[in-house]
C-alpha cells in the first residue's frame, strides 16, 4: 500500500510540474516572449495545452499579433 502511495503522490508532482510549465507557456506567447516560448517548449511543454478558459498559448500569439511566435 506503501508504494502505491508513492507513485501516486510522484505521478501527481510530475502532472503539477508539467501544468506549471504549460500555463508559463501560454503566459509568454501572451505577451510574445519568442525565447521564453522556446524554452518552454523544448522543456516539454504541451503546446496543446489550455488555460481556465479554454484558449491555447496559439491563441494568445494570434490575437495579440506575435507572429514572430509562430
Amino acid at each position: 500500500m506503501k508504494k502505491i502511495i508513492s507513485v501516486l503522490v510522484l505521478l501527481f508532482l510530475c502532472l503539477s510540474i508539467f501544468a506549471d510549465i504549460n500555463d508559463d507557456l501560454i503566459k509568454a506567447a501572451e505577451v510574445g516572449d519568442v525565447a521564453k516560448v522556446q524554452q518552454f517548449i523544448q522543456a516539454g511543454a504541451d503546446v496543446n495545452a489550455m488555460d481556465d478558459d479554454g484558449y491555447t498559448a496559439l491563441y494568445y500569439v494570434d490575437v495579440n499579433d506575435h507572429d514572430d511566435i509562430i
